[in-house]
């Protein structure tokens, strides 16, 4: 993340000064390996997450791949219904791309799943179908339940951004601000934050909310990836932490801070007013 997001600082820094065309193929080849850190990220997450939960990694990464599919992209996105061997597919809001929490969930689940059929299986079967049987069964509880869950998810949290600006005003944007981590981490901002700005935009040609919002949890992620950095004794650490921090404050790429440094460590996000690595691993 780390380097797909200098990657991006490079390209955009050499877009605003004339060097590079936002139309050429260069910025385009080099845009897409950028995007392809965050767009996959159901992928890599799905290797880690399955062999946390004491799975196959590789179907956990299979799984990601799945959800990221050009074609289950394409289906969910057309609007039309979608039967998965006669199970409904819910659609709507649904995008299984730059996410984390549906893959997660569905390695959790997966893991139960493999380990029951390696129990029960004899050896001599258990490499062929141990594998086949799990993801034969994750194939309908992955895109008829757990990822049409954090769908309808979405579907409410558009539904409440517009009732939190209608109640609260300014002060929805600091709510919203301090939420955004959250709904970045399950990729619904992309049906919930993107088509409200969308809608203001186009409606009153300006956006009091979500756009303000943005710029301030980029510093505030930046900022707390940065005071890691300062605090920490790690070297390797300290390094991630400041060269994510600055991507996030100066470029807006937030997602190395957001991911590799305030989720994993959790204090940070909470508040970089406290001991931020104050915890039992001493190393950090």
């Amino acid at each position: 993340m780390i380097a797909a997001g200098f990657v991006n600082v490079v390209l955009i820094t050499l877009a605003n000064i004339g060097i590079v065309s936002a139309e050429s193929s260069t910025y385009k080849i080099v845009y897409a390996v950028y995007n392809a850190a965050f767009y996959f990220l159901p992928i890599y997450v799905g290797y880690y997450a399955a062999k946390r939960f004491g799975a196959t990694p590789s179907l956990g990464m299979l799984l990601g791949g799945a959800m990221c599919h050009p074609d289950i992209t394409a289906l969910i996105g057309s609007g039309e219904p979608v039967v998965l061997a006669g199970l409904s597919v819910f659609t709507k809001g649904v995008s299984y791309t730059s996410s984390i929490i549906p893959i997660i969930l569905c390695c959790w689940v997966m893991a139960y799943i493999e380990k029951f059929f390696n129990r029960k299986l004899p050896a001599m079967l258990r490499t062929m179908f141990a594998p086949f049987l799990t993801i034969l069964i994750m194939i309908p509880l992955t895109f008829c339940l757990i990822g049409p869950l954090g769908g309808m998810i979405g579907t409410l949290a558009g539904g409440v951004l517009g009732w939190l600006y209608t109640n609260f005003g300014a002060l929805s944007v600091g709510i919203l601000a301090a939420l955004t981590p959250l709904i970045i981490m399950t990729g619904l901002h992309l049906a919930t934050i993107v088509p409200y700005c969308i809608l203001c935009m186009t409606t009153m040609g300006f956006d009091p909310m979500t756009i303000p919002a943005a710029f301030v949890i980029n510093i505030c992620l930046g900022v707390s990836a940065i005071a890691v950095g300062i605090k920490t004794k790690d070297n390797t650490l300290k390094g991630q932490a400041f060269s994510s921090g600055f991507t996030s404050v100066f470029a807006g790429i937030r997602e190395p801070a957001l991911f590799g440094i305030n989720l994993k460590y959790m204090k940070p996000w909470i508040g970089f007013g406290i001991k931020i690595l104050d915890s039992p691993r001493k190393s950090h």
